[in-house]
């Protein structure tokens, strides 16, 4: 197998020597997941739920309410 196609073996078909095609195509299924991903973070419900998460673990601020270890 050429030195070009050791990262992806399955592109080198006449050398690929039984080696597997992919499952899944890779790039399709990495767009899909991020585009369900960042679709999250348009709706509202995120907004909101990240001000909670970055109030309680981002803020420097002693305050009361946070627990003693």
């Amino acid at each position: 197998m050429s030195q070009a196609h050791i990262p992806q073996p399955w592109e080198s078909a006449a050398e690929r020597n039984g080696y597997p095609m992919p499952i899944i195509d890779e790039k399709k299924a990495r767009q899909f997941a991020a585009d369900r991903v960042y679709s999250l973070e348009k709706k509202a419900i995120h907004t909101a739920e990240a001000e909670k998460i970055v109030t309680k673990h981002a803020n420097r601020k002693k305050t009361a309410n946070r627990k003693k270890r």
